[in-house]
């Protein structure tokens, strides 16, 4: 926590006012996680992270509207030069998670040390993991591989189903799903009232959207039923 708020403290997240007669102020909270820092060896660390209570804002008081339009940058098309690539630096970022990439490891370096001298960064050399995806590389073939082993092995977790039997398919030609087998009474619904399916579906969309599309079938299927499942969808 000491951390966190230190980390908070340290990039300006927020100034310190007087409340303005008239306004409200919302409530925050701790939420505490555990991560894996590395793929290659379980090494997990305890994290903090101070999150607002955005819910409690009232709609017509705290805010009119939830998506409005804003300015934004137009796109700017510029031809290289050819033999330049060496030049060229190639930077992902989303939220706080950043990957570096460039043909020229001095220029990578020279980008680390001005990134971090406005920013408060932490370095994880060569890269190996981000959002929840593995990252392989075979320099000598040029080649990269992502992968979510631990995502899924997690997901299974959470739904005891890592002794699962394995299949070679998402979805077998024989296993028809249908709004005939939804719960019809309030007995049925109760017992699925207790199962997690929406967030089960919205896990296995992730692994979808990030490697895994050859289950964008199942995943369609299934997500046709989360108003009103039962245990066979």
């Amino acid at each position: 926590m000491r951390k966190e708020m230190k980390s908070l403290h340290d990039n300006q997240t927020w100034e310190l006012v007087e409340l303005p007669n008239g306004k409200r102020a919302i409530d925050c909270k701790w939420i505490y996680t555990m991560k894996d820092e590395s793929i290659d060896v379980v090494e997990k660390f305890f994290k903090a992270r101070l999150m607002a209570n955005g819910f409690e804002q009232r709609k017509g008081i705290d805010y009119t509207e939830g998506f409005i339009q804003s300015a934004y940058d137009p796109c700017v098309y510029m031809k290289r030069v050819s033999n330049t690539s060496f030049g060229l630096i190639l930077l992902v970022l989303y939220v706080d998670d950043m990957l570096i990439s460039a043909k020229d490891r001095f220029e990578i370096s020279k980008l680390k040390v001005q990134l971090s001298s406005e920013f408060n960064m932490k370095d994880l050399d060569p890269a190996k993991r981000i959002l929840g995806m593995e990252i392989h590389k075979d320099e000598s073939s040029s080649k990269l591989w992502l992968t979510q082993t631990q995502y899924a092995e997690k997901v299974l977790a959470r739904f005891n189903m890592s002794n699962a039997k394995a299949v070679s398919t998402p979805l077998a030609a024989h296993f028809k799903l249908s709004v005939a087998l939804c719960p019809t009474d309030a007995i049925d619904k109760e017992l699925m009232s207790s199962i997690a399916y929406e967030s089960a579906v919205g896990n296995i969309m992730y692994l979808l959207v990030r490697t895994r599309r050859d289950i964008a079938y199942a995943v369609g299927k299934v997500s046709r039923y989360m108003s009103n499942p039962r245990r066979k969808h």
